[in-house]
């Protein structure tokens, strides 16, 4: 019941960020999107990005948790610009190389590497139990 409450209670905030951002609400992830092909361009997007944020989130008296934001630049490997650096209320806001985005774990040249070298460990063990439990159990319950 509290996920439906909030969000209803964030349901707004793509309204109020900008018009040049797509904002994605996973229940409680958020997600902005912006595309652009000129450097100084997207670090002033990024950067209008998080004033309108912070504005919403001082708004609805909710906590703008600017340790658990990254930045992650998607382009292809021959087009490699300086680093995204960005500050904002005195924090720095760094890029990132890779990130999780509901529950995939994705890589800025947007290869699949990053997500098969971090979910193999976790196939490896359910496969090491359904072998161990394959003498045990049915082949339905299986």
């Amino acid at each position: 019941m509290e996920t439906l409450f909030f969000i209803i209670y964030i349901n707004d905030l793509p309204r109020h960020i900008n018009h040049f951002t797509n904002v994605v609400l996973f229940v409680d992830d958020t997600s902005i999107l912006i595309t652009e092909k000129n450097y100084e361009n997207l670090n002033q997007k990024i950067r209008l990005t998080l004033y309108f944020a912070s504005r919403w989130f001082k708004a609805n008296q909710l906590v703008f948790n600017l340790k658990k934001t990254n930045i992650i630049k998607f382009s292809p490997l021959h087009f490699l610009l300086s680093q995204l650096i960005t500050e904002h209320n005195n924090t720095t806001i760094s890029e990132v190389p890779d990130t999780k985005f509901l529950g995939v774990q994705i890589y800025s040249n947007l290869n699949w590497k990053c997500h098969i070298g971090w979910i193999l460990p976790k196939l490896s063990t359910v496969i090491f139990v359904i072998r161990k439990l394959f003498y045990v159990l049915k082949l339905k319950a299986l």
